[in-house]
């Protein structure tokens, strides 16, 4: 299963802003299993917008989109999305009641502009927001099924786990495996002398993934994924080189607990 992440907003385009959603985003979409083809940012361009959108439904199977979903007139991602899909935007009314009540509650008078935010693509499915005036909505365009979230990381945290990684593991379905990895870190190694040593200890069979060398301060640590593989047996490819390592490098290695995630065939790296 192929996904990938559009970040939203000249703000993230031209660097004012740093995106910190999208690398949230990435990781928590990893633990589903779920393996992040691309990291795409573009900006408030209802053109380009709406040709980058068009482009991922034809390659992707998922997309999570944040960003451009507020009052104002640079907010477009709604926009985009309707005209990628061929569709009208139309008013929903949920949304809009909620986000009546939302100034209420802090006695505050809401503006025309913020009821822009009322309105989604047709045959979308709304995703109401419960701490403040953007909701999202899902819509498949082609091939890909699109989560469209606020660019508030509040807001989009709440929004990721409540709905998104739901429907994303409903999308899945039997698809869905095991899979076990074991981390190995290593103090007083280079990223380059731990990749020559790696390839000492993996027997290339298949039946564990690339192993993933990641730099950290002093450390380097060493992902082995194991795939393929239901309880009890998974995870035994992985003890088994992990063994090999802490005997070959000695004293430079102390090996982390095995972590079990569930994944899908296609996607076993980190």
């Amino acid at each position: 299963m192929k996904a990938e992440i559009l970040a939203t907003g000249d703000e993230i385009r031209s660097g004012a802003l740093v995106d910190t959603n999208s690398a949230y985003i990435a990781e928590k979409l990893e633990e589903t299993g779920i393996a992040v083809q691309r990291h795409i940012c573009a900006g408030d361009d209802s053109d380009v917008l709406e040709a980058i959108i068009t482009e991922i439904s034809q390659r992707a199977d998922i997309c999570v989109v944040t960003g451009g979903l507020g009052p104002t007139t640079d907010d477009i991602t709604a926009d985009a999305a309707a005209a990628a899909a061929g569709v009208e935007l139309v008013e929903d009314a949920k949304a809009l009641s909620m986000i009546v009540s939302f100034f209420k509650a802090r006695h505050r008078e809401m503006t025309v502009s913020n009821r822009k935010q009322a309105f989604v693509p047709q045959g979308s499915r709304t995703l109401y927001n419960p701490v403040g005036t953007a909701p999202g909505f899902s819509l498949k365009i082609n091939r890909c099924t699109f989560f469209f979230l606020p660019g508030v990381p509040p807001e989009m945290v709440r929004m990721l786990a409540a709905d998104v990684l739901p429907d994303i593991e409903k999308i899945m379905g039997a698809q869905r495996t095991n899979c076990l990895v074991r981390n190995i870190s290593t103090f007083g190694l280079t990223e380059s002398a731990m990749g020559e040593k790696v390839a000492e200890v993996v027997d290339h069979t298949g039946q564990i993934a690339d192993p993933i060398a990641v730099r950290v301060g002093e450390r380097t640590r060493v992902d082995l994924i194991d795939r393929g593989r239901l309880p009890p047996r998974l995870g035994r490819g992985a003890e088994l080189i992990a063994g090999r390592a802490t005997v070959r490098w000695n004293q430079r290695v102390w090996p982390s607990t095995p972590t079990l995630s569930r994944t899908s065939p296609s996607s076993l790296w980190l």
